[in-house]
This record gives structure tokens, sequence and C-alpha cells, in this order.
């Protein structure tokens, strides 16, 4: 208890943000999770991207470094939450989206959501990818509940057999994708983990794909998100 008291006082290390591009009016942010860092999938689907989406000199495509604070497992979410606080102030004061995308993994769901509620201006998608939802001993339940609240759209993909604490439920504010059936039953916990990001990264090159990438503005061009997609749902792809 001394231990995890003494972490959650350790300031975050915030890093420098790039700069908007000259044409960029929208903004995907990529956030790795707690134990990881941008070099492993976001840097990877940032060189990605460009290629598959539509209208790519419109996107600015950051990976978000908090691979310093991550390593502290056992304050991550709330370090994390701080960085994602400090992430939406400055791109509300600092910058000129019409758009912003997030997209967080893991413990990198704190950083999504703390950025969500503090972001003014643009409009804002949240994505979850198997999302940790422990903000600490006394809110076990603080993710499923907060989770894409303040975002004009948010979902959510997980995977419920994972055996990961905290990342096998759906969110009350998101929409739900269950995706525990379509992860092969020879997973680890790890690798179980790490499906959603597999299973939503491919979703972008599938045309049969009903939602993942797709339900992005990446595909659609469109700012606005379908309203049959109710907060709250849980569906299987």
């Amino acid at each position: 208890m001394i231990l995890l008291l003494l972490t959650n006082c350790i300031p975050p290390d915030f890093p420098d943000l790039p700069k908007q591009g000259e044409q960029a009016d929208h903004l995907l942010v990529l956030i790795h999770g707690a134990g990881d860092g941008p070099e492993a999938w976001p840097t990877e689907w940032k060189e990605e991207l460009p290629a598959l989406i539509a209208e790519p000199e419109r996107w600015d495509i950051w990976t978000y470094d908090w691979s310093e604070d991550a390593k502290h497992k056992s304050s991550a979410a709330g370090l994390a939450y701080k960085h994602g606080i400090s992430l939406g102030d400055q791109l509300s004061e600092d910058y000129d989206y019409a758009h912003v995308h997030l997209v967080g993994h893991s413990a990198g769901a704190f950083v999504v959501q703390g950025a969500i509620e503090q972001l003014i201006g643009p409009t804002v998608h949240a994505t979850f990818l198997d999302p940790y939802g422990w903000k600490g001993l006394l809110a076990t339940g603080w993710g499923r509940k907060h989770f894409g609240a303040e975002a004009d759209f948010a979902d959510n993909y997980f995977n419920s057999e994972d055996g990961v604490p905290s990342t096998d439920r759906p969110g009350e504010d998101t929409f739900n994708i269950d995706l525990s059936a379509q992860a092969p039953d020879d997973l680890k916990a790890k690798e179980g983990h790490y499906f959603p990001l597999d299973w939503y990264r491919d979703s972008l090159e599938d045309p049969a794909a009903e939602f993942g990438f797709v339900l992005g503005t990446e595909v659609t061009g469109e700012t606005t998100f379908p309203d049959e997609l109710e907060r709250g749902e849980v569906v299987e792809p």
C-alpha cells in the first residue's frame, strides 16, 4: 500500500507534441498500454495507415509516448489519466483540429479518457481496445462506468476470455464489440489481450467488415456516427 501511494505521487513525464500539419484538420492519436511503448504497434500503424485511409492529406497521425510512466504498472492507470488531461488541454489550447480520433490499448484507455474530458472544439471519436478499467484499489470498475462518456462516439473492442483482469466487460458509455468468439482458442493471456488490436487493424482491409476502423472518419469521411450504434449495446461481429 505504501509503494502504491508513493508511485501515485510520481509526476508524469509528459512528451512534446508534434506540430499540426499545414493541410491537416483531422488527428488520429495511437496510444500504447502499460509496460509497452510506441515503438511496437503504434509506430507500425502510423507508417501503414496513410496508404489505407481516405484523404490522408487531411490527417495528422501521432503516436503518444507515455512509456516511462507506463513502466510503473501499479500506478499506470492514474498516470495515464494525467497524461490524457494534459493531452486534451494542449489540443484544445494550441491546435485547430476539426476532428480528433483517439485509439488506446489496455491502460492507454485512461489517456484517451483524460483527453476527451478536456477536449473543447473538435468532434471526438474514442476507441478502446481491450481497455484496462481499474483506476485504483477502490475504483476497480471505473473504466466500465466512465470510458467514452464525453466523446461524440466511443467504441470498445474487447476479448472477455483473455484472462487479463478488468478487460473483459462492456462499457456503459461505449458501443461494445465482443471479439471473444473471434479469438483463436490457443492464445495465451497476453496474446489474447492484444487480439483486439490485430482485429481492429485488420478491419481496415476487410471489405466485409461492419465494425472496426470502417466506423471511423478515416474511412467514412464523415464526422457524424450512426445513431443505431447505442451506448451500452453489445454486439458480436
